[in-house]
């Protein structure tokens, strides 16, 4: 498998992202309501990174002074995910944070 993974990076222009792959001219993500979906796949762990930021900008486009955990409980929301789900997606709010990816109120 990790050899077809690394063959499909360099022939097909496949780009990692943690442990999600995509392709370099694909359109860029779109969050999705997953309250429709099986248990397993309503995991923050089953979210590419690049969904999660592309909510976040979203959800901060529309309340800009939003904080971490205000932002956490509203992923956890638009991505139809369960409650017990908001500290992983304020664990990652916070990654991107520290990324410079998100900028916060207070200087967080």
């Amino acid at each position: 498998l990790v050899q077809g993974v690394e063959l499909a990076k360099r022939l097909h222009g496949l780009i990692a992202d943690g442990d999600f792959l995509r392709a370099e001219d694909s359109p860029p993500p779109t969050p999705r309501d997953r309250r429709a979906a099986a248990a397993f796949l309503r995991r923050p762990a089953m979210l590419p990174p690049a969904e999660i930021e592309a909510a976040a900008i979203a959800l901060q486009a529309v309340a800009p002074a939003v904080t971490e955990a205000e932002l956490a409980t509203g992923l956890t929301r638009m991505l139809g995910l369960e409650a017990s789900a908001s500290a992983a997606l304020e664990a990652r709010v916070a990654a991107l944070v520290g990324a410079g990816k998100l900028r916060l109120p207070g200087g967080s």
